[in-house]
């Protein structure tokens, strides 16, 4: 192994100078995922939160489960008044959320019984 130095390595290695590209763990995983077709979002819980957030406490006593898959934000209720506001505030809420984030993190907010 010409020019192959084992001591020079280690010690780099030890020393935090790797010779191995550095990137951020999120732009990794993100990379990874990508590579595999493997469908995660990143931003799940904060969705939530700014979800419950926007809407506030009265309306998320009435939400049973959020869920997201393949960006939609999947909201169950169990009051048809609190299901048909909602739906007439899907958009108002998808615009808002991804405003938040300032970039397209959900598509729509899908809202049943």
């Amino acid at each position: 192994m010409a020019g192959f130095n084992k001591y020079y390595y280690l010690y780099n290695v030890r020393r935090g100078r790797s010779v191995a590209n550095e990137a951020p763990i999120k732009d990794v995983l993100q990379q990874f995922f990508k590579r595999y077709n493997i469908d995660y979002n990143f931003f799940d819980k904060e969705i939530k939160d700014k979800f419950r957030e926007l809407v506030g406490e009265y309306i998320m006593h009435y939400v049973v489960s959020l869920s997201i898959n393949k960006n939609v934000l999947k909201v169950k209720v169990s009051s048809p008044a609190v299901c048909n506001e909602l739906r007439m505030l899907s958009q108002a809420l998808c615009n808002q959320i991804n405003q938040s984030f300032e970039q397209a993190v959900i598509n729509k907010v899908e809202v049943f019984l």
